[in-house]
């Protein structure tokens, strides 16, 4: 082995010992001299074993440290402590969400952040999610980004103590904030900054949050919110200003047992599959929520409605709704018990309207705005009040079989 292969070999030797003690929690860089390895290997706690598969594990004390925070640190940045006294993002650096299993997470424990500079990061995804103790005055009175120009998903997720949104002022438009208060349970006021909402992906942003009343905000640019309310059981009212239809609404109300008021909200989507499902308080729909037979007509791009007004046993009435296109009506109004009418049209699928209120007038409406049909398709009217009255040869001469109580046709 000639000299340059025996310097090599001792560059890659020092660099495994400086990962090594990385690996430990001691802060340690490329430029310290290798005589002061041996003082950092002091500093090793031989008691922590994080079991972490990160090197970057940055702090195991019971005081915190002031850190910064490198590109491609994940959950584990933040240390087992009462007080992160400071957390800097450096230019550039993305944080990326990764969830230890349950017990491993060091945020669980934190109970104020005293300082935050975000101003630098690119990329927020879950930065300060999970910190479940955090009440609103352990966030900082303001934090501030300057070029967050990716996403800021899962922001402030599982932050289950906090009632308001945190001062985070963001001077970008349209960040993906999908995520960003899933399970807050105490969350009362949402955000109200212009530039959080201008974000055009709101999917699950306040899935869980149990003790949200109600919500009203312009969104300009919204175009996505599957599952945005999902489980918020004491939301009573909803108003979103559109510029834009909805495009994705999957699951958008689904679980809001409470809520009796939409305005503002219309779609143009291709699937409304348990938009409303086990909205039990919500009486009626606004009558452009599903578009406009003007706006739509033959052109509809609705494909599916599995189980869209599931549960909802309050509701009277569905607005215009073409179902020319869709190829799954399973469950639709399954549980509708106080639904007397139904102004969808173009069905060609089997579907039910079993135990609804529709009477014979409201049948024979329905039976107009069926489509004709060569495959073996079904309409389920069993114990509706109109079931024995109402004209069946509406339905049967379109070719749809019609079933009641104890009687097909």
């Amino acid at each position: 082995m000639n000299i340059a292969e025996k310097l090599e070999k001792i560059n890659t030797i020092k660099n495994e010992i400086r990962s090594a003690i990385e690996s430990k929690s001691v802060v340690i860089s490329k430029t310290t001299p290798f005589e002061q390895y041996p003082e950092k290997i002091n500093e090793i706690d031989n008691t922590a074993s994080p079991k972490v598969s990160v090197r970057k594990y940055l702090g195991d004390k019971k005081d915190f440290d002031n850190f910064n925070v490198f590109t491609e640190i994940n959950t584990y940045m933040y240390a087992n402590t009462k007080n992160a006294t400071k957390l800097v993002y450096e230019t550039g650096s993305r944080v990326n969400r990764r969830y230890p299993a349950t017990g491993q997470d060091p945020r669980a424990k934190a109970t104020r952040i005293v300082e935050v500079d975000i101003s630098a990061a690119i990329a927020l995804e879950g930065a300060f999610s999970g910190f479940t103790k955090l009440t609103d005055d352990g966030f900082p009175e303001r934090i501030e980004t300057n070029i967050l120009t990716y996403t800021a998903d899962h922001l402030f997720a599982g932050c289950e103590n906090i009632t308001r949104c945190p001062n985070i002022i963001l001077h970008n438009k349209g960040i993906n904030l999908s995520y960003m208060f899933k399970g807050c349970k105490k969350l009362v006021e949402p955000p109200t900054d212009k530039n959080i909402l201008t974000t055009h992906s709101a999917n699950y942003m306040f899935s869980g949050c149990e003790s949200l009343t109600d919500f009203s905000a312009e969104m300009p640019n919204l175009y996505s919110t599957l599952g945005m309310f999902e489980s918020c059981k004491n939301l009573t009212s909803v108003n979103i200003s559109q510029r834009r239809p909805l495009t994705y609404v999957l699951s958008m109300f689904k679980g809001c047992t409470k809520l009796t008021r939409i305005t503002g909200v219309y779609t143009n989507t291709a699937s409304t599959s348990y938009v409303f499902s086990g909205c039990s308080s919500l009486v009626e729909i606004p009558d452009n929520f599903f578009g406009t037979l003007e706006g739509l007509g033959d052109d509809s791009t609705l494909y599916e409605s599995r189980s869209t007004f599931k549960g909802c046993s309050a509701l009277t009435r569905v607005p215009y709704m073409n179902l020319s296109q869709a190829r799954c009506l399973d469950g639709i109004f399954r549980g509708c018990t106080s639904l007397t009418d139904i102004n969808a049209v173009g069905m060609k699928m089997s579907f039910s309207v079993a135990d609804t209120k529709l009477d014979a007038e409201g049948l024979n409406k329905l039976f107009r705005n069926l489509a004709t049909v060569t495959d073996n398709v079904s309409i389920n009217i069993s114990g509706t009040p109109g079931e024995e009255s109402c004209d069946k040869s509406i339905a049967t001469e379109k070719g749809w079989r019609v079933i009641s109580t104890g009687v097909r046709t």
